[in-house]
């Protein structure tokens, strides 16, 4: 899988404020299978993040900088 699939969304970039300054909000939808795995590698890697439904897919908003967001981006290339 990866970010082009049609499950997945591009993610959108939001500015953050605060002591997360070179953190930046990121979106995506995934199916509920690949929330799961993905809800994981985030816990495990602490990195914050907030879901909600949309329809039949979970929407992540995850607060990353850029070496997290790579990360991220690899994570869903391999699910």
């Amino acid at each position: 899988m990866s970010l082009q699939s049609s499950h997945i969304q591009k993610w959108s970039w939001k500015k953050s404020s605060g002591e997360n300054m070179n953190r930046n909000w990121n979106s995506v939808n995934l199916t509920k299978q690949d929330a799961y795995s993905f809800r994981t590698f985030l816990s495990n890697n602490k990195i914050r993040f907030e879901t909600s439904e949309n329809g039949n897919l979970i929407h992540f908003e995850v607060l990353v900088n850029d070496d997290e967001r790579k990360a991220c981006d690899d994570f869903l290339s391999r699910i």
